[in-house]
């Protein structure tokens, strides 16, 4: 302010775009604007490429970088039909298997699971009640 106190800003009001220069070498399914989030794990913020520049809306301050994030899984080898759309998904956190190792590609997807990747490939944030009466309001997909 003009009186010289401080307003620390934690949230922009509004979003913000950020953008990037990359190099064209990169694995442009794999690139990706993440942040370290508070939890100490990366937190991936999008990314949409435009040339050699990728870009994204951010709405918090942050130390952000493009990353090209390689994320294999035991039980999906490259010769495996959905092999590229796994590890592009993956390395959106769209999806991340069912351990830190393994994907498990042959198994069905439930309706939580559906809707959780719909939520993640859309950047959805909804909070509120959940409108399912078959769904316990801590489980994981409720949130």
């Amino acid at each position: 302010k003009k009186d010289g106190t401080r307003i620390v800003v934690k949230k922009f009001d509004e979003p913000i775009t950020i953008s990037f220069k990359i190099k064209v070498q990169s694995n442009k399914d794999l690139l990706g604007i993440y942040y370290l989030g508070d939890n100490g794990e990366l937190q991936y913020v999008g990314g949409q490429l435009n040339g050699d520049v990728i870009s994204a809306q951010v709405t918090h301050f942050s130390k952000y970088a493009v990353l090209e994030i390689v994320k294999s899984f035991k039980d999906v080898p490259t010769t495996y039909w959905a092999f590229h759309a796994i590890q592009s998904l993956a390395a959106k956190q769209i999806i991340s298997g069912v351990t830190t190792t393994e994907f498990n590609p042959k198994s069905n997807v439930s309706r939580a699971e559906f809707i959780a990747l719909m939520v993640r490939a859309l950047g959805l944030n909804a909070e509120g009640p959940v409108p399912f009466t078959d769904i316990k309001p801590d489980a994981w997909y409720s949130s």
